[in-house]
């Protein structure tokens, strides 16, 4: 199925629509906790200890800060996709204020490999890119992946 607008049109759009969404968004918080059920994330994490995960159109960032709190201690990597610019860069502000967690921001069309993560703490790296388009990831694996939506219209 094809988009009714462009990536460019949807990009333009939430780059431009982002301090609206920040405004409408304040319960997302406890939405994002029960739609994706972190418990259980956290539970299966103790069992098999998750190494990597992905979260599609990440927007701002409030479902990796969640991440961050589950990982905290461990190696891990988790990555971050989304189309708008903006909504990347309130990302990265949130997870730059937190000391026990490295990040790194990438575009997708100048990104380069990063060195493993051997830290005791998950390293985060955000990617602005196109989820139609993952060529990025087509060398790594994912033991999860999220796509959480949220409608604020």
């Amino acid at each position: 199925m094809k988009n009714v607008l462009s990536s460019n049109e949807l990009k333009r759009f939430w780059d431009k629509f982002t301090s609206s969404y920040l405004k409408t968004s304040n319960s997302i918080d406890s939405l994002f906790t029960t739609m994706c059920n972190l418990t259980m994330l956290e539970d299966l994490n103790k069992q098999v200890k998750i190494k990597n995960v992905l979260e599609l159109a990440c927007g701002p960032g409030k479902g990796l800060i969640h991440l961050a709190n589950i990982f905290q201690g461990q190696n891990a990597t988790i990555c971050g996709t989304d189309l708008s610019t903006k909504m990347l860069d309130v990302a990265y502000d949130n997870l730059k204020r937190r000391k026990d967690i490295n990040v790194e921001y990438k575009n997708f069309r100048n990104s380069s490999d990063s060195q493993s993560n051997e830290s005791d703490r998950p390293t985060f790296h955000l990617y602005e890119c196109d989820n139609e388009n993952m060529d990025i990831f087509h060398d790594k694996n994912f033991d999860v992946l999220l796509s959480i939506t949220h409608s604020t219209l």
